[in-house]
């Protein structure tokens, strides 16, 4: 099942971006537009929020922070990974301490530091989505 994930082709990406922070929610929204202008993107504020939002939709990609007030990222990810339908949802964390990651999460899970730029958030996403 290996399908080309191209903007524009059969396949409309979906991206669940879940952050407590408005600006970064909005700087990936303009990132993944970017090299897919066509997607979709479903915002959340915290994992909460998102794991309601996975109940009725699909997404490609699940973009997470860790640090969240409300029901936080780790929390989010523990409860994805406990879950027999969404355990092998593909995730990306973007952490400003990638350290407090550090043997939490499989290898499934790819964690990039969101203060290292754009361009190495493009390069982890489409990373994560070759796989």
């Amino acid at each position: 099942m290996n399908k080309e994930i191209k903007d524009g082709g059969n396949l409309t990406m979906n991206f669940l971006v879940v952050d407590d922070s408005a600006t970064v929610r909005k700087m990936l929204s303009t990132v993944l537009k970017q090299e897919y202008p066509e997607c979709k993107i479903v915002e959340s504020e915290n994992g909460k929020e998102a794991f309601s939002k996975l109940k009725s939709e699909s997404f490609h990609l699940i973009i997470t922070n860790l640090d969240m007030k409300e029901d936080g990222g780790t929390a989010f990810i523990h409860k994805l990974k406990g879950n027999k339908i969404l355990a092998k949802k593909k995730i990306l964390v973007l952490t400003s301490s990638p350290e407090k990651a550090n043997g939490k999460f499989d290898e499934s899970v790819k964690v990039v530091n969101k203060n290292s730029g754009q361009e190495k958030i493009k390069e982890a996403i489409k990373n994560i989505l070759k796989k």
